[in-house]
């Protein structure tokens, strides 16, 4: 499996797993309903106040996979609730067509998420986890290889870390304004990206 693979395959991981949750919390609230969900949880020997905590789990952890936020800690943050699932439905035999359901699809659920865990957040993610936008960006530019971008696209990822940077913390004296290269982008107008563009890494000609 080569690395567009491995990202193509954590995308419809997340995907799936995020549209799970949140479908699961929406049936707890406007099908089974709030008090409905509560009773179901005492029955099984859960305190009745869990099922909010898992209702607002499920439908928030879920929108984060499917947006792409930070899913390795959101995703290892909903493995309890599957292994709670696992646990109710442990006495009910291994099929889940079985009467009250069996523990395959809840075990099957926690493996995909601790996949999820291991693989990260795949392509289209909007907040990716592993070092925020300006690690990612600069991994991107620091790894990635010469064909797989366009040596525009490699500066625009330079700048925009370098901006992302600028903005958070306060920005060092940049070189003078001087003549760019032809070719390359305008001057940024903003202060944020302007003091990046600056001091933006120079790539050799």
């Amino acid at each position: 499996m080569n690395r567009d693979q491995a990202l193509t395959a954590a995308f419809i991981n997340r995907l799936a797993l995020g549209t799970m949750f949140v479908s699961h919390g929406l049936l707890k609230v406007f099908v089974f309903t709030l008090p409905g969900t509560v009773g179901f949880f005492q029955s099984v020997g859960f305190p009745g106040w869990t099922a909010y905590v898992v209702t607002v789990t499920e439908i928030v952890g879920g929108a984060a996979l499917v947006l792409g936020v930070r899913t390795r800690l959101v995703s290892a943050a909903l493995l309890p609730v599957l292994l709670g699932a696992l646990y109710v439905h442990l006495g009910n035999g291994w099929v889940f067509s079985a009467p009250n359901g069996g523990w395959e699809y809840p075990a099957f659920l926690a493996a995909s998420a601790v996949v999820q865990v291991l693989l990260g957040d795949g392509r289209f993610a909007l907040a990716p986890g592993s070092g925020g936008l300006t690690h990612n960006l600069r991994e991107f530019r620091t790894h990635a290889p010469d064909d797989e971008a366009p040596d525009w696209v490699r500066e625009l990822a330079d700048w925009v870390a370098a901006a992302v940077a600028s903005c958070v913390t306060p920005a060092s004296a940049g070189p003078s304004r001087g003549s760019r290269a032809r070719g390359t982008p305008a001057r940024p107008a903003c202060g944020c990206a302007r003091r990046a563009w600056r001091a933006r890494p120079r790539r050799a000609p």
